[in-house]
């Protein structure tokens, strides 16, 4: 198994992860927000650089600060790289994490006084679980691609 592939499946075990954390939290105590909006938005982080990691991206350019926590960039480097293909992405879904973005980044789903997002839970957690299904069925069809050949 390649380096990428390796990567790929980490990021998106810890995107899965972090989606069930949020699913959990949702469900168990729907007014803590801040938790809840972290984990969601951290598995979106995650389930992008599994598309990427997939498309060949190193840890370390994921890790750089051109892509980092940044969402927006991470969006559009995925597009570009082809990846997003399988996944369910809607316009409304794409305008979401680019809105999402710059208060992501910024860290305002960590600290109380800093709340911003206009987005319901429940759509970031649609966006989320849209993300890691996509990102799951690119390693998937990596995998069994391999398997088929002789």
């Amino acid at each position: 198994m390649s380096a990428s592939s390796i990567l790929a499946y980490e990021f998106l075990r810890h995107a899965k992860e972090f989606l069930d954390a949020a699913a959990r939290l949702k469900e168990g105590k729907p007014f803590l927000s801040h938790p809840t909006f972290y984990c969601v938005l951290h598995s979106i982080e995650l389930s992008l650089k599994t598309h990427l990691a997939h498309a060949g991206f190193a840890r370390a350019k994921l890790a750089s600060k051109a892509y980092g926590h940044n969402l927006a960039e991470l969006l559009k480097a995925a597009d570009a790289s082809g990846t997003l293909g399988r996944s369910s992405l809607n316009a409304f879904d794409r305008r979401a994490i680019v809105f999402g973005a710059e208060d992501y980044a910024k860290k305002c789903f960590e600290y109380p006084e800093f709340m911003v997002s206009t987005y319901s839970i429940g759509k970031w957690l649609c966006i989320a679980r849209k993300l890691t299904g996509s990102a799951e069925s690119v390693i998937s069809s990596q995998t069994s691609s391999r398997v088929a050949r002789p």
